[in-house]
Protein backbone atom coordinates (compact mmCIF):
# COMPACT_ATOMS: atom_id res chain seq x y z
CA UNK A 1 0.00 0.00 0.00
CA UNK A 2 1.21 3.38 -0.65
CA UNK A 3 2.91 4.69 2.53
CA UNK A 4 3.04 8.50 1.99
CA UNK A 5 0.33 10.49 3.15
CA UNK A 6 -2.82 11.22 1.21
CA UNK A 7 -3.56 15.25 1.61
CA UNK A 8 -6.12 17.11 0.90
CA UNK A 9 -5.59 19.80 -1.50
CA UNK A 10 -3.04 17.10 -2.96
CA UNK A 11 -2.69 16.67 -6.91
CA UNK A 12 -2.85 13.22 -8.06
CA UNK A 13 -3.09 11.35 -11.36
CA UNK A 14 -6.33 9.63 -11.11
CA UNK A 15 -7.04 7.00 -13.98
CA UNK A 16 -11.23 6.62 -14.60
CA UNK A 17 -12.34 4.98 -17.79
CA UNK A 18 -9.59 5.30 -20.35
CA UNK A 19 -8.76 8.39 -19.23
CA UNK A 20 -5.51 9.54 -16.91
CA UNK A 21 -6.37 13.74 -15.85
CA UNK A 22 -4.29 15.44 -13.11
CA UNK A 23 -6.90 16.58 -10.26
CA UNK A 24 -7.07 18.09 -6.89
CA UNK A 25 -8.54 15.88 -4.17
CA UNK A 26 -10.59 17.28 -1.28
CA UNK A 27 -10.49 13.91 1.38
CA UNK A 28 -14.64 14.27 3.72
CA UNK A 29 -16.10 11.57 6.17
CA UNK A 30 -18.81 11.22 8.32
CA UNK A 31 -18.09 10.68 11.95
CA UNK A 32 -19.42 6.84 13.29
CA UNK A 33 -19.92 5.50 16.40
CA UNK A 34 -17.15 3.18 18.41
CA UNK A 35 -17.96 -0.55 17.57
CA UNK A 36 -19.61 -0.04 13.86
CA UNK A 37 -19.02 -3.07 11.72
CA UNK A 38 -16.85 -2.39 9.11
CA UNK A 39 -19.21 -1.10 5.36
CA UNK A 40 -18.50 -2.96 2.23
CA UNK A 41 -17.96 -0.40 -1.18
CA UNK A 42 -21.99 -1.10 -2.24
CA UNK A 43 -22.77 0.65 1.59
CA UNK A 44 -20.36 3.04 1.71
CA UNK A 45 -21.88 4.74 -1.72
CA UNK A 46 -25.29 4.09 -0.09
CA UNK A 47 -24.26 5.75 3.02
CA UNK A 48 -23.53 8.79 1.38
CA UNK A 49 -25.94 11.73 1.29
CA UNK A 50 -26.07 15.74 -0.24
CA UNK A 51 -28.53 16.04 2.77
CA UNK A 52 -25.92 14.91 5.74
CA UNK A 53 -23.14 16.50 7.40
CA UNK A 54 -19.67 15.89 6.68
CA UNK A 55 -16.14 16.48 8.22
CA UNK A 56 -13.62 17.94 6.12
CA UNK A 57 -10.42 15.60 6.23
CA UNK A 58 -6.60 17.22 6.60
CA UNK A 59 -5.98 13.98 5.09
CA UNK A 60 -6.90 10.43 3.91
CA UNK A 61 -7.48 8.10 7.27
CA UNK A 62 -6.24 4.64 7.22
CA UNK A 63 -7.59 2.00 10.18
CA UNK A 64 -5.62 1.87 13.02
CA UNK A 65 -3.68 5.31 12.43
CA UNK A 66 -4.60 8.61 14.23
CA UNK A 67 -6.00 11.70 11.73
CA UNK A 68 -4.70 15.06 12.51
CA UNK A 69 -7.91 17.30 12.34
CA UNK A 70 -8.22 19.77 10.01
CA UNK A 71 -6.54 23.05 10.43
CA UNK A 72 -4.11 21.72 13.10
CA UNK A 73 -0.34 21.64 12.58
CA UNK A 74 1.31 18.15 12.08
CA UNK A 75 2.71 16.57 15.67
CA UNK A 76 0.11 18.42 17.10
CA UNK A 77 -1.14 16.53 20.32
CA UNK A 78 -4.85 16.89 19.51
CA UNK A 79 -4.80 13.79 16.78
CA UNK A 80 -8.03 11.59 17.11
CA UNK A 81 -8.11 8.30 17.21
CA UNK A 82 -11.97 7.93 15.65
CA UNK A 83 -12.71 4.56 14.09
CA UNK A 84 -12.81 5.38 10.40
CA UNK A 85 -15.76 5.17 8.53
CA UNK A 86 -16.65 5.93 5.06
CA UNK A 87 -14.83 8.22 3.52
CA UNK A 88 -15.09 10.23 0.08
CA UNK A 89 -12.89 12.49 -2.17
CA UNK A 90 -14.32 15.16 -4.25
CA UNK A 91 -12.02 15.44 -7.61
CA UNK A 92 -11.26 18.46 -9.13
CA UNK A 93 -9.85 17.71 -12.56
CA UNK A 94 -8.15 19.84 -14.60
CA UNK A 95 -9.54 18.73 -17.64
CA UNK A 96 -12.95 18.02 -18.64
CA UNK A 97 -13.56 13.71 -18.24
CA UNK A 98 -16.02 11.60 -19.37
CA UNK A 99 -17.47 8.95 -17.40
CA UNK A 100 -20.63 6.92 -16.56
CA UNK A 101 -21.58 7.12 -12.31
CA UNK A 102 -19.90 4.29 -10.81
CA UNK A 103 -16.88 4.14 -13.22
CA UNK A 104 -13.79 3.06 -10.49
CA UNK A 105 -11.01 5.27 -10.11
CA UNK A 106 -7.52 5.15 -8.99
CA UNK A 107 -5.86 7.80 -7.64
CA UNK A 108 -1.90 7.64 -8.04
CA UNK A 109 1.41 9.72 -7.64
CA UNK A 110 3.04 9.12 -10.73
CA UNK A 111 5.64 12.06 -10.06
CA UNK A 112 7.15 9.34 -7.80
CA UNK A 113 10.70 8.22 -8.59
CA UNK A 114 10.55 4.61 -10.25
CA UNK A 115 13.33 3.32 -8.90
CA UNK A 116 11.82 3.78 -5.56
CA UNK A 117 10.87 0.44 -4.51
CA UNK A 118 7.42 1.89 -3.27
CA UNK A 119 3.76 2.04 -4.26
CA UNK A 120 2.45 4.92 -6.46
CA UNK A 121 -1.13 3.91 -5.99
CA UNK A 122 -2.92 6.08 -3.37
CA UNK A 123 -6.86 5.05 -3.29
CA UNK A 124 -9.53 4.10 -5.25
CA UNK A 125 -13.24 4.05 -5.60
CA UNK A 126 -16.52 4.39 -7.77
CA UNK A 127 -17.55 7.65 -9.09
CA UNK A 128 -20.85 8.11 -6.96
CA UNK A 129 -22.44 11.71 -8.50
CA UNK A 130 -20.27 13.95 -10.94
CA UNK A 131 -20.27 18.04 -10.55
CA UNK A 132 -20.40 20.51 -12.94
Amino acid sequence: FFKGVVSSKSKFHVTIGHATVMAEAFFFDAPVERGSPPMSIEQRVQAFSFDREHRFQSELRLPGKPSTPAGSADGDESATSDPVGPQWVVLQFETPVTCPEGSLLIGARFDTDIHTNTCRLCFHGRLIQSLD
